[in-house]
């Protein structure tokens, strides 16, 4: 069948209806012959290599400019609707989505006047978060094949008239995502805004991210406003908030929420937020802490919106804590965090877009000040846990902005030798080793036997006996470029390029591994007496245990690396030591509770440290170490009859007595670790302060 159709004589279209011809199966099984056919006019996006430079962008890039995102006419959304599809005058398709997280299987049906059945002009397999997709309609170009949602065939001739007055298009998805923003009962419509920056003193200029957190928080609030437990709980307190000291009804509280003004969205510092009428204005703090894994603070949010209510910060509003300290804005603070830890809430957690880590250059130091330096990784009041999340930021054990393991470095043969004073090439006085690591043909020991004598002394390997190549004493400080003496070295380590050494100065000072010139400083809190490094990340210890990204390490950002996680405290004790398992496991040695813990990182990035394992012991450890087959080695110092034994990892019970191994007994053993398959252990007997390298083969 050909219809012919004539609009203000320019507009033509034909469509066929094809015939639909069905066939039973041997399994009786009945389905259309044209069911798997390609629809040559269907507009399919079935994987994200389908989006080219040419039909999509990315909306609210930290590139966009304003005169883009601060255009009501560009970047402007109503929550219930926040998937935008359109016909342009250029005859396009424009699909614009207000979405911090991806969409599934969304579908466009479209109906031409003059044929009343919708066909399938467009499938999304997949939508990307803040997508922007413009296409030409292929029927404007040529003739095109569709289906029709009775499952008819259809062609559509080709006509270069066909405008956007002559279509209707419909959005088709059966995302449960997706069907969340079909619940939300509000009417109201944001968009972004400067305000009177900068000629005012609380507004600052907005940027990308806040729009996207923006976007996120309108739709949070659009759902919540629209859910059975956000009108239960306002039916519940009926007549107890008020204006003024007039109660006001739920209902009223209900539609208001609901209904009210459209408004833009701005940032601003010294205040906590500016709210009435069509504005809404936050902190930087308010834009990233909003979400329950978070540091939770959404009660700003509902403040400000209530302003926009129409309601003020007088004794007897709303807003104000007033019968008893409830309020209305404390009520939508709890359901918005229950609301998010059930993971009900449209934009649950923080990790869908990670605003807080990623461009930190955007978020100023004075706009963060709040959280000064770890502004960019935050501790979490909560925790969620989502494979979805998993899939977008690598895990909450790590992420994937961190840097591998630096597994190199542990090559070569066994080592056999004794290190002391004679060796070292020093006065007997002045020598103590205490810590030591080994990287390739380079050994690093500490030496801590006098104050203000203190060295980091560097070995070459290379001729299976150490050589002394260089005795570091002091350096220049990266920040004031003054001489410093070296302080007390209580750890070190090394990893790439950077060597890592612990114990004085409230740092942990970083020196290049080649000049051994000092480049950086890290301030974990207090300082540290210990450092271990696994997957880009730096442990250390003082009373806790604390994590440091190695990737922020940088000569420009000195003192600034945050600490992204911190495990429960111990008491304080120069003897507390971290130590890194072949697997990758960090274990932590507490000299004054005598145990061993075996540090939990699978919240590392919600900014946790919990502990997964723990063993007593009867005399207080002070080092811990692995072979390559992972069986644990403890020291326990002088005072305990077994000084050194290989230890059940998994119950702490002593499996093999190593305090005198072959012709060799220690001491007062203290630190240890294995690299090239040997045992470098330090023994501070006091006559005859040393370190041995011992083959690990001695050890069975």
């Amino acid at each position: 069948m050909v219809i012919n159709h004539q609009r203000n004589f320019r507009f033509l279209l034909a469509v066929c209806t094809c015939l639909t011809v069905w066939s039973c199966s041997d399994d009786n099984e009945t389905r259309t012959l044209s069911e798997n056919k390609d629809f040559s006019g269907t507009i399919h996006i079935s994987t994200l290599d389908d989006y080219t430079a040419q039909n999509h962008m990315i909306m609210l890039q930290d590139d966009e400019p304003e005169s883009v995102f601060l255009d009501a006419s560009q970047r402007s959304f109503y929550p219930s609707q926040p998937v935008q599809v359109s016909i342009t005058e250029n005859q396009e398709l424009l699909l614009r989505a207000y979405s911090p997280r991806r969409i599934n299987n969304l579908k466009i049906w479209t109906a031409i006047e003059g044929f009343e059945e919708e066909f399938l002009l467009a499938q999304f397999d997949i939508v990307p978060p803040f997508l922007e997709f413009r296409t030409r309609l292929p029927f404007v170009e040529a003739d095109q094949e569709y289906r029709t949602l009775s499952g008819k065939d259809i062609k559509i001739m080709k006509n270069p008239y066909l405008g956007s007055g002559d279509l209707s298009l419909r959005i088709d998805c059966d995302d449960p995502y997706y069907k969340k923003f079909e619940t939300i009962k509000t009417t109201w419509r944001v968009n972004f805004s400067n305000f009177d920056y900068p000629n005012h003193n609380y507004w600052l200029a907005m940027n990308p991210g806040h729009c996207r957190e923006a976007v996120a928080m309108s739709l949070n609030m659009a759902y919540l406003f629209s859910t059975k437990e956000y009108e239960d709980s306002l039916r519940a307190n009926d007549m107890r908030f008020e204006n003024r000291t007039v109660p006001i009804s739920a209902e009223t509280l209900l539609t208001q929420s609901r209904t009210r003004n459209n408004f833009a969205w701005g940032t601003l510092h010294g205040v906590g937020g500016l709210g009435g009428g069509s504005t809404l204005g936050l902190q930087d703090v308010c834009f990233l802490g909003h979400y329950a894994d978070d540091v939770s603070e959404s009660a700003a949010l509902f403040h400000e919106f209530g302003h926009g209510m129409g309601y003020g910060d007088g004794d007897n509003t709303v807003i104000s804590e007033i019968n008893n300290g409830y309020s209305w804005r404390k009520m939508c603070h709890a359901i918005y965090v229950h609301q998010s830890l059930t993971k009900e809430l449209p934009i649950y957690s923080r990790r869908f877009m990670h605003n807080r880590r990623n461009h930190y250059d955007q978020w100023s130091n004075d706009r963060l000040a709040y959280y000064g330096a770890a502004g960019r990784y935050y501790g979490s009041k909560y925790v969620i846990e989502d494979p979805e999340l998993d899939e977008l930021d690598g895990g909450l054990a790590r992420g994937g902005e961190f840097l591998k393991t630096d597994s190199s470095g542990n090559e070569g043969g066994a080592l056999r030798f004794k290190l002391n004073y004679e060796t070292a090439k020093v006065e007997k006085k002045n020598y103590a080793p205490r810590d030591i690591y080994v990287y390739n043909n380079r050994l690093y020991v500490t030496n801590d036997i006098r104050q203000k004598d203190y060295s980091i002394d560097v070995f070459d390997l290379s001729s299976q006996e150490p050589k002394l190549l260089k005795r570091i004493t002091s350096w220049k400080d990266p920040k004031s470029g003054e001489e410093v003496a070296l302080g007390i070295p209580t750890g070190i380590c090394r990893s790439y390029d950077k060597i890592y050494i612990a114990g004085f100065g409230s740092r942990i000072y970083v020196l290049n591994s080649d000049t051994y010139a000092c480049e950086d400083f890290l301030c974990p809190s207090g300082g540290a007496y210990s450092v271990a490094i696994d997957n880009g990340v730096i442990y250390s210890i003082l009373n806790a245990v604390r994590a440091m990204p190695e990737h922020s390490v940088a000569a420009q950002t000195l003192g600034t690396v945050p600490t992204i996680a911190s495990s429960t405290g111990w008491k304080n004790s120069n003897l507390n030591t971290v130590a890194r398992d072949q697997e990758g496991n960090i274990y932590a040695t507490l000299y004054d509770e005598k145990k061993i813990v075996k540090i939990d990182i699978s919240h590392l990035l919600s900014g946790k440290l919990n502990i997964s394992r723990e063993l007593t012991f009867e005399n207080a450890p002070q080092g811990v170490c692995f072979d390559d087959d992972n069986r644990m080695f403890v020291t326990f110092g002088n005072s305990a009859a077994i000084r050194f034994a290989q230890v059940d990892a998994g119950t702490g019970k002593i499996v093999n007595d190593l305090t005198k191994i072959g012709n060799i007994e220690l001491k007062k053993p203290q630190k240890c670790i294995i690299r090239r398959h040997t045992l470098f252990i330090t023994d501070r007997n006091t006559d005859d302060f040393c370190l041995y390298a011992i083959p690990v083969e001695d050890l069975k």
